[in-house]
C-alpha cells in the first residue's frame, strides 16, 4: 500500500512539474509577443517621426531624445498592464483552484 501510495505521489509530482514547464514556456511566449509588438510601434514611432521631419538634422536628435522617453515611459505603462494582467488571472486561478490552463 505504502508503495502505491509513493508511486501516485511521484506521479502527482512529475504531472505538476510538467504543468509548470509548460506554463513557464507559455508566459515566455506571450511576454516575447508583447515585446515584440513593443518594438513594432517603436520602430514604426520612429519612423514616423523620421518621415515628418526630412533629412537627419540638428533638430531630428532633439526629437529623438524626446520620443525615446515618451517610447520609454509608454513600453513601462504596457509592460505594467501585462504584468497587472498576470497578476490578475494568476489570482483568479488561485481562487477557482485551477492549476493554470490559461
Amino acid at each position: 500500500m505504502t508503495d502505491f501510495l509513493r508511486v501516485s505521489v511521484g506521479y502527482m509530482f512529475s504531472f505538476v512539474a510538467y504543468v509548470a514547464f509548460f506554463v513557464a514556456v507559455y508566459k515566455l511566449f506571450q511576454i516575447s509577443t508583447a515585446l515584440d509588438e513593443i518594438k513594432e510601434l517603436l520602430k514604426s514611432q520612429r519612423r514616423s517621426d523620421f518621415s515628418g521631419q526630412g533629412p537627419a538634422s540638428p533638430s531630428v536628435s532633439s526629437g529623438d531624445a524626446f520620443s525615446d522617453d515618451a517610447a520609454a515611459e509608454y513600453a513601462k505603462n504596457l509592460l505594467r498592464a501585462v504584468n497587472e494582467e498576470e497578476q490578475r488571472a494568476a489570482a483568479e486561478r488561485s481562487a477557482t483552484g485551477h492549476a493554470g490552463t490559461h
